[in-house]
């Protein structure tokens, strides 16, 4: 996250450099949409929450998983967003081959039960146009160009962008003045865990291979971690090095090729500061 603007009054933002998309199966950075390049201001209740967000993990991506992953290793819409939008039942600690956490009941969102995700992203637009910004700087904040005379003499002023903050921050304490006392409550994210995977390669790295040892190294870190997944991850990083080791001897290289830690895939998912480092 950045502090953007000039003087004393900074206004906390967010750059806008890349997305992260899947190509031939694999993970990667690629251009935003349009090469839609920006940065954007945003309001301080948004700041002060990806601030405690940021402080609640290690991981060089914003948003995790449970275990420290990276998110577009998974169906988000499925196991995120539908459970927190619609509402999902309690559901127990699963134990056996991965170890899932219990997980507890969750009560819809009424404005965004059954509804998709992509609202969330036109409902921004909603709030821009209602609140009277032209229309240069809505298009601009959303990643858009105008054409005419309308987009090549229009700017971005420092005071149109905090106006935009501003407005955001009336509307975000407005909502609250209407939540009853028990749906208002501080944002307090729980801190992530360590990926197994991270923590067996690690351990791998120092000399520890008998899956016993590995098993003690791991729960050094997680005492709840158990045997079977630790195995796992095991056999995928003897596999991994394997690999490694027979690409290395075909391209004549001496040594084994060192690999990104897991879930780091081209370094960072909206590194730190949604593509900017944050400190």
């Amino acid at each position: 996250m950045e502090r953007y603007g000039k003087g004393d009054g900074l206004l906390p933002a967010i750059c806008v450099e890349r997305q992260v998309q899947y190509v031939d199966g694999v993970l990667g950075f690629y251009p935003p949409k349009y090469d839609s390049y920006r940065t954007l201001v945003i309001p301080a209740f948004l700041a002060d929450m990806l601030e405690k967000l940021l402080d609640s993990h290690t991981s060089p991506w914003v948003f995790v998983g449970v275990d420290g992953g990276c998110l577009a290793q998974t169906d988000f819409n499925t196991f995120y967003w539908r459970p927190v939008a619609d509402g999902s039942e309690e559901q127990p600690r699963r134990a056996g081959g991965q170890l899932r956490p219990a997980i507890p009941a969750v009560p819809a969102v009424p404005s965004f039960k059954a509804k998709r995700m992509y609202l969330i992203w036109r409902g921004h637009k909603a709030w821009l146009d209602e609140d009277g910004h032209s229309r240069y700087v809505v298009e601009t904040r959303m990643g858009h160009e105008l054409p005419g005379v309308e987009g090549t003499y229009s700017n971005l002023t420092p005071t149109l962008e905090r106006r935009v903050a501003e407005v955001l921050q009336t509307r975000w304490d407005s909502h609250r003045e209407t939540l009853a006392p028990d749906e208002s409550v501080e944002i307090t994210p729980r801190p992530a865990k360590v990926r197994v995977s991270k923590m067996v390669r690690e351990a791998m790295a120092r000399g520890v291979t008998k899956p016993l040892d590995v098993l003690r190294e791991v729960r050094l870190v997680q005492p709840e971690a158990q045997y079977i997944p630790m195995r796992s991850a095991l056999q995928r990083e003897r596999a991994r090095l394997r690999r490694a080791a027979t690409d290395g001897a075909r391209e004549g290289r001496s040594s084994p090729v060192r690999f990104p830690l897991a879930g780091s895939v081209a370094s960072k998912l909206l590194v730190r500061g949604f593509g900017a480092p944050h400190r």
